[in-house]
């Protein structure tokens, strides 16, 4: 890895020991161009990393729901979103909107057991007993891709019908949207950064995709 990049990444992915995925096989290894299975740089203007092993928990509830409400800090360290479209962050978890009474619940850190399962699941199923709601672990279908750099916005822009701005796009939020023909849960997370959560079937075609739309951005940045 090379040191001119290492300013425009988190904390999280200088370290790629990090990176490694518990319990289950990166939907990226076969890419040949990936070190270590997970991260890739294709130039200054953008830079993809597989966030692997992360917790990904479906909340469903009601929002106004004090009992609920109080069930989810309690284990997440911090309460389900309102407001369509936004997210709150704990220290070790986040809470994204995904609709009036669903939520995604996701850890920060690689947090899986060494099965690939996810332990938020379990002790959120039983604060909500009694409860109109549940948790279910989707951590084994999907995967996380991080982007940053110059050129993030207008490749994600090139298969997304979101304007992605920072003007629009508000820093922090999050939408469900596609990325040309696949579903994707996007994060904003800085003005030239995302995460996106995405099936790991998919996980392959959208990086590709990206490769391309940022071989075509840099292609013509040298014109």
């Amino acid at each position: 890895m090379s040191n001119e990049i290492l300013p425009i990444l988190p904390d999280w992915l200088k370290s790629m020991t990090q990176m490694a995925a518990v319990g289950s096989r990166s939907p990226l290894a076969d890419f040949t161009d990936v070190h270590d299975a997970h991260y890739i740089h294709l130039s200054e203007m953008l830079v993809i990393a597989q966030r692997a092993a992360l917790e990904l928990v479906v909340v469903r509830g009601e929002g106004a729901d004090r009992a609920f409400q109080e069930a989810l800090t309690a284990h997440a360290g911090v309460s389900a979103p309102i407001l369509a479209n936004t997210v709150h962050y704990g220290e070790k978890f986040s809470v994204a909107w995904m609709g009036p009474d669903e939520w995604l619940v996701r850890s920060d850190r690689p947090s899986l057991n060494p099965s690939g399962l996810s332990l938020m699941e379990d002790a959120l199923s039983t604060a909500l007993e009694g409860m109109f709601a549940g948790a279910v672990d989707v951590s084994s279908g999907y995967t996380t891709l991080y982007l940053s750099g110059s050129g993030a916005v207008d490749a994600m822009s090139r298969g997304c019908p979101l304007d992605l701005h920072e003007s629009v796009f508000l820093r922090p939020s999050c939408a469900q949207s596609h990325y040309f023909k696949a579903p994707v849960l996007i994060y904003a997370v800085g003005n030239d950064s995302f995460e996106i959560v995405i099936r790991r079937s998919f996980a392959e075609y959208i990086t590709l995709m990206l490769r391309d739309s940022a071989n075509t951005l840099l292609a013509q940045s040298r014109r």
